[in-house]
C-alpha cells in the first residue's frame, strides 16, 4: 500500500529554519524527510503510536485482562464469631 502525504502549514523559529535549511544542504536530504524523521522520533520519545497497527498493539497491551500475570488467589472471609 503506498504511503500518503499530507501537507501541512506551520512556523518555526527562523533559527531553526536556517539551521534545517543548512544541514538539508550539506547532507543531501530533502526538509520534509527531515521533518518527518525528526517527528517521528518526538512521537516515540513521547510513547505515541505512529501507525495504526502500533496504536492497536498499545491498546491491547494497556488492557489488564490480556496481561499474563500470575493469577491471585481470593481473600478469605474471616468468620463471625
Amino acid at each position: 500500500m503506498p504511503k500518503t502525504t499530507k501537507r501541512k502549514t506551520f512556523n518555526i523559529d527562523a533559527d531553526v529554519a536556517y539551521a534545517l535549511e543548512t544541514y538539508s544542504r550539506e547532507s543531501g536530504a530533502r526538509i520534509d524527510e527531515l521533518a518527518n524523521e525528526a517527528l517521528s522520533a518526538l512521537l516515540r520519545k513521547r510513547h505515541q503510536p505512529i501507525t495504526v497497527a502500533e496504536a492497536l498493539r498499545e491498546s491491547v497491551r494497556s488492557i489488564p485482562a490480556n496481561d499474563r500475570s500470575p493469577p491471585t488467589k481470593p481473600k478469605r472471609r474471616k468468620r463471625k464469631s
